[in-house]
C-alpha cells in the first residue's frame, strides 16, 4: 500500500500535464458565465451592446485565483509569472507587487497545506477589464505556441523528487521576493517574472531545460540587484 505522499505527488504530477497554452486558455476564459461581465457590460453605457462580444466587464484579483483553485503549484507558479511578465497587463502600476505577494502566498500555502488562495477586501477585487486581458494574451499566444512545442521531459533530475522541487520553489520565492526592490526600475520585474514562469513551466512539463533557463534567469536577476546596491553604497560611502 503506498504512503500518502507519493499519492499527494502523483497527483501532484497529473495536475501539471499541461501545457503554458492551456494556462492562456484559462486566464482568458476567467469570469465567462458569472454574470459580473455581464453587469459591467451592460452598466458600462459607451460600450452598449457590444460589451459581451468585445469580452466586456472586468477579471478581478480573486477570480484569476478562484479559475486556478484546483491546479498544482506549478501551474500556479506558471500562471502568475505568466501574468507579471504580459505586456500591457504586467506594466500596469501595483500589478507587479501584487502578483509578488501571491507567489509568495502560494508558496506558503502549497509549503503549509493550507486552504484555497484568496485576497481580503479591496486586494482580491482589484481588477482589470476583460478587454485589456485578451489583448494582452492574443498577443503572447504564437509566442506561446512555440514555447509548448520545445517543452517536453528532459533532465528530470532537476524537476523531479522532494530536493529538485524544493529548489525550484524556493527559488521561484526569491524571485517574488526580488520583485519589490526592482519595481521603481523601469521593466526591472520582466527578469525574475520571466525566472518564475520558467521555474513553473520545469514543475508543470518536467522539462530541466526550462529549470536552467529559470535558474540562469534567477542569477541575472540578483546580479544586477547586487550590482545596483554596490553602486548605491559606493555613492553613499
Amino acid at each position: 500500500m503506498r504512503d500518502g505522499a507519493a499519492e499527494e505527488r502523483e497527483t501532484d504530477d497529473r495536475e501539471e500535464e499541461t501545457s503554458l497554452a492551456d494556462v492562456i486558455d484559462r486566464l482568458a476564459e476567467t469570469g465567462e458565465g458569472d454574470g459580473a461581465g455581464d453587469e459591467n457590460g451592460d452598466e458600462g453605457g459607451d460600450e452598449g451592446g457590444d460589451g459581451d462580444e468585445n469580452g466586456g466587464g472586468e477579471v478581478t484579483v480573486n477570480a484569476l485565483l478562484d479559475t486556478f483553485a484546483d491546479r498544482s503549484l506549478g501551474v500556479l507558479l506558471t500562471a502568475l509569472g505568466f501574468i507579471a511578465a504580459l505586456p500591457i497587463i504586467g506594466d500596469i502600476p501595483g500589478v507587479s507587487a501584487l502578483t509578488g505577494a501571491l507567489i509568495l502566498l502560494a508558496l506558503t500555502r502549497h509549503a503549509v497545506a493550507g486552504g484555497s488562495l484568496r485576497l481580503p477586501g479591496r486586494l482580491g477585487r482589484r481588477s482589470v477589464t476583460r478587454a485589456k486581458m485578451r489583448r494582452a494574451l492574443d498577443r503572447v499566444r504564437p509566442w506561446a505556441a512555440r514555447v509548448d512545442r520545445v517543452l517536453k521531459p528532459r533532465l528530470t533530475r532537476l524537476t523531479t523528487g522532494g530536493p529538485a522541487r524544493t529548489a525550484l520553489a524556493v527559488t521561484a520565492g526569491i524571485m517574488a521576493i526580488c520583485f519589490f526592490p526592482l519595481i521603481f526600475v523601469p521593466f526591472g520585474v520582466k527578469a525574475p517574472s520571466l525566472a518564475v514562469l520558467a521555474l513553473g513551466l520545469a514543475r508543470m512539463t518536467r522539462d530541466g531545460y526550462a529549470a536552467v533557463l529559470g535558474y540562469a534567469l534567477a542569477l541575472a536577476t540578483l546580479g544586477v540587484l547586487w550590482g545596483g546596491f554596490g553602486l548605491i553604497s559606493s555613492a553613499l560611502g
